[in-house]
């Protein structure tokens, strides 16, 4: 895709660059801006015309021009890997479009340092540009460019065809081993001691999913639910999330048993809170929608207990409800402790090693 000719043939969406700024909040900083003094940023949501059959793209992207005042910067190139599938009916051609304005400081054009791709290819561009009011050299004087056809793409594009589908991703409090209701597109609201996670509902015959967070592959799971911590018989081990106020980039890729496959993506912001609330609470405003998670149950008092002998261990027993593969039962004090197993000491045991402690310590202060 680092071809100027392809670009100038194909290209469907001219802009520029400073198209949708907008000054970034906690959540965007990491990822937007930085690096950059003002703390602002550029946005624009990008309109796919219904001239590409159904299957695997890839997206180019250029940049050429850039400069404040005066410019020295070359041409810059990136791409993606797309699918398309569905949308408006099939149309023959798409003519190029171009959005001027927006953010620059001229009405219908852009400050740049040149018109078109190819005239700085390498970086610093020499002799150094003043920036002035332009439109790309496809639309100067009022011409439009030639239209990008669909017959070009038709028979050329791997159409991908799977059993399996990815419905949705679900949030799991996994204290409570209960699917939450919650719109992920909103502000998900934690206490820093929640334990959540990840599930997908799918349909078709899955062999695995495969899950990714900010581009990592973070685990598989072989069988349902199809979580991205793991269960052990439905009780759900909690996803070690990324860090609170940023963007997490979650994807999943469900396989199926004949090969093929299907991918979902969904970006989460975690807000960590730190008053106490209880049970789970969903927040609304005018702009987004706010979600608390908090189990129902009391906080819990850990107690040391040791596991069942063939069963996994999760943690510790507490006072609202044993971990996986823990027995308890109450002594005469109250106090929640595991069964006796081989080798431990029972109740009245511990009851004569705590009397004995408390006679050396007698003896021991006779002493001082």
């Amino acid at each position: 895709m680092w071809d100027k000719e392809s670009h100038e043939k194909m290209a469907f969406d001219y802009g520029c660059w400073n198209v949708g700024r907008f000054h970034c909040n906690e959540f965007d900083f990491h990822r937007d801006c930085n690096y950059d003094r003002k703390n602002e940023a550029f946005s624009k949501m990008l309109y796919i015309p219904p001239i590409y059959p159904d299957g695997d793209y890839v997206l180019g992207f250029t940049w050429f021009g850039g400069g404040e005042n005066f410019g020295h910067f070359g041409d810059y190139y990136d791409c993606s890997y797309i699918r398309i599938e569905g949308g408006d009916r099939l149309e023959e051609s798409h003519t190029p479009t171009f959005h001027g304005g927006g953010g620059s400081k001229y009405d219908e054009a852009c400050e740049s340092t040149v018109d078109s791709l190819g005239v700085c290819w390498k970086e610093p561009c020499v002799p150094i540009r003043k920036t002035s009011r332009l439109v790309p050299k496809q639309f100067k004087d009022g011409k439009t460019p030639a239209p990008v056809l669909s017959k070009w793409f038709q028979g050329k594009v791997h159409s991908h065809k799977s059993s399996v589908t990815i419905k949705r991703l679900h949030l799991i409090d996994a204290k409570t081993d209960t699917v939450l209701d919650n719109d992920l597109s909103g502000i998900v609201q934690l206490h820093r001691d929640d334990e959540i996670s990840l599930l997908a509902e799918t349909t078709g015959n899955v062999q695995y999913v495969q899950w990714y967070t900010n581009g990592r592959q973070k685990g598989r799971d072989y069988s349902a639910p199809y979580t991205i911590a793991g269960d052990f018989r439905g009780d759900f081990y909690p996803w070690m999330h990324p860090l609170f106020n940023r963007r997490i980039r979650v994807a999943a890729k469900a396989v199926a048993k004949d090969g093929s496959y299907c991918w979902t993506n969904i970006e989460i912001r975690f807000q960590e809170v730190k008053h106490a609330h209880a049970g789970v609470r969903r927040y609304g405003t005018s702009d987004w929608d706010e979600f608390l998670v908090q189990p129902a149950k009391p906080a819990p008092q850990p107690v040391q207990a040791k596991p069942v002998q063939n069963s996994p261990q999760r943690g510790t027993a507490s006072s609202g409800g044993s971990s996986v593969g823990l027995r308890r039962k109450r002594s005469a004090r109250g106090e929640v402790v595991p069964d006796a197993m081989p080798g431990d000491a029972t109740t009245g045991e511990v009851e004569k090693e705590e009397e004995e402690q408390a006679e050396l310590m007698a003896k021991a202060s006779d002493f001082s």
